[in-house]
């Protein structure tokens, strides 16, 4: 209570997000912060021309923190504890940890327990920021368009000022739990029965790491072509895969596997035979019984994927984080590439007997419900007073004036990507890869599961399939990893893809692969028997799930019954399917015109003819009608949508509101508008519901562009909230769009936000092309940013008050909820609007 007060008085002097106001006024963008096992960190992207103030921002922050909102930012983590509560999966990885890593720090969750969250202590958290957050246990890591040497000086005179403690406090030293023998847990938990082996293993940095990761992508990779993904493809197993799970002072091995479901008996394999076929795999392993290609390929991969994580800045970033975090050198993460090459078998059998032993812990899970743990209840305090506060402090204002390097919207032209038929109305997008020899390419096929739903089970099988007459499924499996490259199949409402990945020496040699596969796929029974059992246990499945339940809700308040759980095939007709029916349903769909997005290095005359030569495209192929805009419901009124589930210790509440047809020309009011309004850190949806108010960890709000110009967007919000919390985050979420508060001073920070932010993010290099796609079919004729930073910075806030008043004030609005009926009072809900309780079969056609 005393805490409680003097939050109050100093809500009075400072302005609560000014730290994020701040931030995005340099464009800065993903600010947010984490804790996991072994360290905690604090990041965000920003264009680099900010950097000195970046620089200044950051340090002051850890130099001069103020603990503010106490009550508030307590009550956010009771809301994400409550959540974790209800997620069956984190509740599944929570029970293996507890019982991997016992007697450790690592086997409690890291949110921790609810009597920790009970008993806070505001002197604690000033004590633990004095003892840790000092520069000898810190990392300050920059990655982007940088060079060290004109940098250091202003990263010196920045967080130079940070005072290093006389001597770093010693951690308590964590002993690693070690497994003897083998020992069986077996635990009803989950949706659906698991098999789990675990065995001891090492920690991060180990000498030991690179090699016992080789071992066990012997027995699952990517290119599942390991001993235990061949259980899988062929439909011994429904799921199998092996992790190695090393942190900073334990590590453990985890293979996992989910038994094969008999649809006709309605029953899964048992958890014996389950763990048998898991341990022959493992001792097919040990005795070496493996061709010398696949340890070669598996090695090949592993510096395929390190290539391609390390396209990415915020990999390269973790990478480094890791290396700091675990205390080894970073020549570990430069030199991965030669490392990994300089392993040898000898190296992984040694690892492999070592570690998979005879001592594991066998975990045989199955469908049930542990005892739940009670949620925690909402603090016995009064509300926080609803202040106000506009004010800019000292340092808002000293921070606005620094002056900076003026930044400019790069010259880009939708003419960057080559485009060319291919076939009579085929055509290849290429654009040139700049950093290594990595292909990427995408078939896109212009139709997919809105007009042929049967896709959705062809393409899981095509996973899956061989080559009639030259390869079993697991051959060919083989044959492209042996020229380390990958494929694989997916599909969604408008398309069917095929993305393959591979090096460009090989690229003749991959397209004729999977040109067999695609034109004479090779599957059987069993293989289908899998796929349709996964289907029907999945709908079993999403009946109990909230998260599925939410997901069902959103479609059915968009569409009603042509919702994509209700406007699809019955369980009888999924059990009806033949091989037959779903091998001619893929090669229907690679009858229409495709995408074929290209990005590598060879020339785009080469790509060109080595694709048109070698690629299964059809002559005279059927035009393409996608994408398409599956047409809403048209609400004239407020609706509310109620799903009870009594299991919920969370309510989830979606809202849906119709908006108007799209344009280039109204891109940049959406995206100020979701800046303002529901869209980010410190939008007045974030700031009312769960910054001031504590009513959620997650509430958000944001106008959705369609995928075709003159169509409507829309809005979509969510909020996560405790049950007795529900009435009055809707109340509160419903007065923000009726009666939007204006704040006029804020507009400037939010263009900035914009502008910066598009003009230093572009579109990474393995997108472009379908991202121009993309925009062009929004009508844009040059790329969004070269429309929307001008708009942005013509801008004023009337113009953003008008387009509120337009659009959003007086539109109907939908409201779903999955929530507990007994801590909901569903009668108070008529207040918003109409009030409809719907029932599961409602949301679901079985």
């Amino acid at each position: 209570h005393e805490i409680q007060q003097l939050s109050i008085q100093q809500n009075k002097l400072s302005k609560a997000d000014e730290f994020s106001s701040l931030i995005q006024s340099i464009g800065g963008t993903n600010i947010n912060a984490g804790t996991i096992y072994d360290y905690t960190t604090y990041y965000n992207s920003f264009p680099k021309e900010q950097l000195d103030k970046w620089l200044d921002i950051f340090s002051v922050r850890l130099m001069n923190p103020v603990f503010r909102q106490f009550q508030t930012e307590l009550e956010v983590v009771y809301e994400e504890y409550n959540r974790f509560l209800d997620n069956t999966n984190r509740q599944v990885n929570q029970f293996v940890f507890e019982h991997a890593f016992s007697e450790t720090p690592y086997s409690r969750a890291v949110l921790g327990t609810g009597d920790h969250l009970k008993n806070p202590k505001l002197s604690e958290l000033i004590k633990y920021y004095e003892t840790w957050y000092v520069p000898q246990n810190m990392a300050l890591i920059l990655v982007g368009d940088l060079k060290t040497e004109e940098i250091a000086n202003m990263v010196n005179r920045r967080f130079g000022r940070i005072p290093q403690a006389e001597q770093l406090t010693q951690r308590t030293n964590i002993v690693p739990n070690e497994i003897k023998g083998r020992k069986q847990i077996s635990e009803r938990i989950g949706e659906m029965p698991q098999t789990l082996l675990i065995y001891n293993g090492v920690t991060r940095g180990h000498d030991d790491e690179f090699a016992l990761e080789i071992a066990l992508q012997m027995l699952n990779n990517r290119n599942r072509t390991g001993i235990l993904d061949k259980l899988a493809i062929e439909g011994d197993l429904m799921i199998a895969y092996s992790s190695l799970v090393s942190l900073a002072n334990d590590g453990k091995i985890i293979i996992n596997a989910t038994p094969s479901y008999d649809y006709a008996q309605r029953r899964f394999e048992s958890h014996r035979r389950v763990e048998r076929m898991l341990t022959r795999a493992v001792d097919q392993l040990l005795k070496g019984d493996i061709e010398d290609w696949l340890f070669e390929s598996v090695k090949n991969n592993m510096i395929r994927m390190h290539m391609r994580n390390t396209e990415y800045s915020s990999n390269k970033a973790q990478l480094i984080s890791d290396a700091f975090v675990n205390n080894y050198d970073i020549a570990r993460v430069l030199d991965y590439p030669a490392i990994i090459q300089s392993i040898t078998m000898d190296d992984v059998l040694r690892v492999a007997k070592e570690y998979l032993n005879n001592n594991y812990i066998a975990m045989h899970l199955n469908e049930g419900k542990k005892n739940k743990t009670e949620h925690i209840e909402k603090p016995s305090l009064p509300e926080m007073p609803d202040i106000v506060n506009e004010e800019k402090s000292i340092y808002a204002q000293w921070f606005e004036q620094v002056p900076v390097e003026a930044a400019s919207l790069k010259e880009t032209s939708f003419d960057d990507v080559s485009i060319e038929y291919i076939n009579d109305r085929s055509r290849l997008f290429y654009y040139a890869n700049p950093v290594n020899d990595i292909f990427t390419m995408t078939l896109k096929y212009g139709i997919g599961e809105r007009e042929m739903p049967e896709l959705g089970m062809a393409t899981s099988l095509m996973n899956n399939a061989g080559v009639l007459a030259t390869f079993e499924p697991q051959e060919f499996r083989n044959a492209l990893s042996q020229v380390n490259a990958t494929v694989s199949y997916s599909v969604d409402d408008d398309y069917t893809y095929v993305q393959v990945e591979g090096t460009e020496d090989q690229l003749t040699l991959v397209c004729n692969l999977i040109t067999r596969q695609i034109l004479m796929p090779k599957l059987d029974e069993k293989q289908i028997n899998n796929v349709k059992g996964q289907v029907i246990q999945t709908r079993r499945i999403e009946k109990n799930n909230a998260d599925m339940q939410q997901n069902a809700l959103i479609e059915y308040m968009r569409y009603h019954d042509r919702s994509d759980y209700i406007d699809r095939k019955s369980d009888r007709e999924i059990i009806d399917l033949t091989i037959s029916d779903l091998t001619t349903a893929f090669q229907k769909a690679t009858d229409y015109a495709a995408e074929v997005h290209y990005v590598g290095n060879l020339p785009f005359e080469t790509v060109h003819e080595i694709l048109s030569a070698n690629l299964p495209l059809k002559a005279d192929e059927l035009e393409s009608q996608s994408p398409q805009v599956k047409q809403r419901v048209n609400y004239t009124e407020n609706t509310i949508y109620f799903v009870p589930n009594n299991d919920v210790t969370q309510s989830r509440i979606l809202f849906f509101m119709e908006g108007k047809d799209y344009s280039p020309q109204n891109a940049a009011t959406l995206d100020v508008f979701n800046r303002y309004f529901g869209g980010s850190w410190g939008s007045l949806v974030n700031e009312e519901i769960r910054v001031k108010r504590s009513m959620a960890y997650t509430a958000a709000a944001a106008l959705i562009p369609p995928p075709l110009e003159k169509e409507k967007y829309r809005m979509d919000g969510f909020i996560g909230t405790q049950a007795d919390k529900t009435i009055d985050a809707i109340e509160v979420f419903l007065d923000l769009k009726n009666n939007m508060p204006q704040y006029p001073e804020r507009i400037d920070v939010i263009k900035n936000n914009v502008s910066f932010a598009l003009m230093a993010g572009q579109p990474h290099f393995r997108n472009v092309s379908q991202n121009y796609e993309s925009m062009k079919n929004r009508g844009f004729s040059q790329p969004a940013a070269h429309y929307i930073v001008p708009a942005v910075q013509e801008m004023t806030f009337d113009d953003l008050l008008s387009f509120y008043e337009e659009v959003v004030k007086e539109t109907p609005i939908v409201i779903g909820i999955v929530g507990n009926p007994r801590q909901v009072n569903i009668a108070e809900l008529e207040k918003f609007g109409k009030v409809e309780r719907i029932n599961l079969s409602r949301l679901y056609k079985n």
